[in-house]
């Protein structure tokens, strides 16, 4: 695992991103992407919409951590600020001739149970990832029975922040990625990963482990200067 502290997140943390999916393209001619949802990685969104190589962009499947069950239709300006995937529509793939690939977990409309049943991420080969200031990451918050939840993916209800009722790749799912990239920025945050790492904490992202590579991307507020 490595640290890396930076004034400039969304370029670090892009080309991490865009290092991994380049690899996964020249081995097998296509590439996973999972992208986490909430506002932390708008900086890395923008930087690979300007940045990211269009054949490998065009290789690339990309899905999302979780997603929050909202009502949506049409097209990508008219759907609700709290949809995860309105973020990549709006900073990445509207602003590129070819947009990658999508696995979308929720259609805006049905049972999250049969979003969840048809939700089919491949083996992960890059994830990003954030985290709250509470240590949860995906919709897989601290105390709520999801964070225990096996196979690949689950339904959460009762989530601690609005919109109530989520869809989450469980943390087994998450673990699988042979890459991953985490964002820590801010004082909060940064003080749920110091203690996640210092064994202190029972918090997703203290029990958070990928199978691959995991690569540190937070700013100077974080606090992790030689961690």
């Amino acid at each position: 695992m490595s640290v890396r502290v930076t004034d400039d997140v969304g370029a670090v943390a892009g080309r991490l991103v865009a290092e991994g999916l380049g690899a996964a393209v020249a081995d097998r001619g296509r590439a996973v992407l999972v992208l986490s949802g909430g506002t932390s990685p708008d900086p890395v969104l923008d930087w690979l919409a300007e940045n990211l190589a269009p054949a490998v962009a065009a290789a690339t499947v990309v899905s999302w951590t979780d997603e929050r069950v909202v009502p949506y239709a049409g097209d990508w300006t008219t759907w609700p600020v709290e949809l995860n995937r309105r973020a990549a529509w709006a900073r990445w793939f509207s602003r590129v001739d070819r947009p990658p690939v999508e696995i979308v977990p929720w259609s805006g409309s049905g049972s999250p149970e049969d979003a969840v049943a048809a939700w089919a991420v491949p083996a992960i080969d890059v994830l990003l990832l954030g985290m709250g200031p509470d240590g949860h990451v995906a919709s897989l918050f601290p105390g709520h029975p999801a964070a225990d939840a096996v196979g690949e993916a689950v339904v959460v209800r009762d989530a601690p922040k609005p919109p109530p009722t989520r869809i989450s790749l469980t943390l087994p799912k998450l673990q699988e990625a042979r890459r991953a990239v985490l964002l820590v920025t801010g004082i909060e945050k940064g003080a749920r990963y110091r203690e996640a790492q210092a064994g202190r904490a029972s918090t997703p992202i203290g029990r958070y482990v990928p199978a691959g590579r995991w690569d540190v991307v937070a700013d100077a507020a974080a606090g992790l200067e030689g961690a």
